[in-house]
């Protein structure tokens, strides 16, 4: 009996204990793994690797089967009046047949199309390239979205933390002033103060954890789960700034691909300038076959070649290829334009990097103050040289210094991921401690 309470009381405290908490590698790598907008990117890429694969099976020999019945109501025939007078009776020789009978096994192979297969095929392979183009930047746009809200929840876990050592320390103090006023040695008017300092962290607190829900709500729809988020305690570390890898930009890189596909395209269209030529063979069973005149079952084959050349249409060919020619100019510019918007907008996030930087060391400095300034104004309250307002003051200042300064460190921690993914480093380097 004692060992089932036991067990019951153990069971009740496993399921009673809290979840442990999800680093935000953990949390990084479960939003990738469950996000429906990447897994719809991975549908897409799927199905335009079947497609490039198609379109080159398609230049392969084709074999296919056909069977037909047909029946005609009236055919050619030669009569033959009677001769000898009579001896050599009248006939007639039909020269056609009634009903026709055909199956049979048909090959087809482009011998040459102006390279136009080839050039498709190649189409192909450059929308799967875009698709898996289009698949890395949507993960990185997941990942940052990620990293930011597993950020603003630590940011606001660490507000939280704060205005409650806040509220703390003026509710200790309200505490001991009370004692205080009940012996004659402090103003009501003291007291009175301080609560209204409790009573203003009360509605900072509200404030706070209503934030930090809507955060986690967040998070939970990046992840697909619930995220136990662990509190951020750590320091900033200098680390050195990525440089700038343009070529794994995935703009830029979608923009080469369509280039690409623009490129094929226009051979496709300059392939209609030469003929294309095709071999065709065939394995046919049929009645009557190619004796008309047995009009019996049998087999045969035949192969050819066919040629096909479109001599004129009007200069549509022409058009159309300068219409391509004018489409890989305008791709052209845009990668110039998209070139120098990436270089302008890391550069811009390396100096505010950099800004953050130096203000982080003036808000640790201000942070240093509030506090001692908090400690001096306390010992002369306890002296009777300050007010409780002064207190009150010096107490919500050195708070609110805390609080920027712990989330300026995570603001930098951002600052260095978003150049990350500004740079084009890949999301397995990225700093995610």
């Amino acid at each position: 009996m004692n060992k089932l309470i036991t067990g019951l009381l153990t069971l009740g405290l496993f399921f009673a204990s809290p979840l442990s908490s999800q680093s935000l590698q953990e949390t990084l790598d479960l939003a990738l793994k469950n996000n429906p907008d990447i897994k719809s990117r991975q549908s897409e890429l799927q199905k335009t690797e079947l497609q490039a694969k198609a379109a080159f099976r398609s230049t392969l020999p084709q074999l296919s089967f056909n069977a037909s019945y047909r029946h005609v109501t009236d055919v050619a025939e030669i009569n033959f009046p009677a001769i000898g007078g009579g001896l050599v009776p009248a006939s007639s020789i039909q020269l056609g047949v009634y009903d026709t009978y055909e199956s049979g096994l048909n090959l087809n192979y482009v011998l040459f199309s102006g390279f136009a297969q080839r050039n498709r095929v190649r189409v192909k392979n450059n929308q799967s390239d875009l698709s898996r183009s289009g698949l890395n930047k949507i993960r990185k746009q997941i990942g940052m979205q990620t990293i930011n809200g597993y950020r603003a929840v630590q940011g606001a876990m660490l507000e939280l933390q704060s205005l409650k050592a806040g509220y703390k320390r003026s509710l200790s103090q309200l505490r001991r002033a009370k004692s205080l006023q009940e012996q004659g040695m402090v103003l009501a008017l003291d007291t009175l103060a301080l609560s209204l300092s409790c009573l203003g962290y009360q509605q900072k607190i509200i404030a706070a954890q209503s934030k930090l829900e809507t955060a986690e709500q967040q998070l939970e729809n990046l992840a697909g789960r619930k995220i136990e988020v662990s509190i951020f305690n750590g320091a900033y570390v200098k680390s050195s700034v990525p440089e700038l890898q343009a070529n794994n930009s995935d703009d830029l890189q979608g923009l080469s691909i369509q280039s690409s596909v623009l490129k094929n395209m226009l051979n496709i269209k300059k392939a209609s300038y030469l003929p294309a030529v095709s071999l065709q063979a065939a394995y046919k069973y049929g009645k009557p076959g190619p004796d008309m005149i047995k009009n019996e079952w049998t087999a045969y084959g035949l192969w050819g070649i066919q040629l096909s050349w479109n001599l004129f249409r009007w200069n549509a060919d022409k058009l159309e290829v300068q219409a391509a020619q004018a489409d890989l100019t305008k791709i052209s510019f845009q990668r110039q334009k998209a070139e120098d918007r990436l270089r302008f907008t890391y550069e811009k996030a390396v100096r505010e990097l950099h800004s953050l930087q130096e203000q982080l060391k003036v808000m640790d400095r201000a942070s240093k103050v509030a506090r001692q300034k908090m400690e001096i104004t306390h010992a002369q309250y306890e002296q009777g040289v300050r007010t409780a307002d002064d207190y009150a003051d010096s107490n919500l200042e050195f708070t609110q210094a805390e609080i920027n300064y712990k989330q300026h460190i995570l603001r930098l921690k951002l600052k260095m991921n978003e150049i990350e993914f500004i740079s084009g480093k890949p999301i397995s380097e990225w700093s995610v401690e």
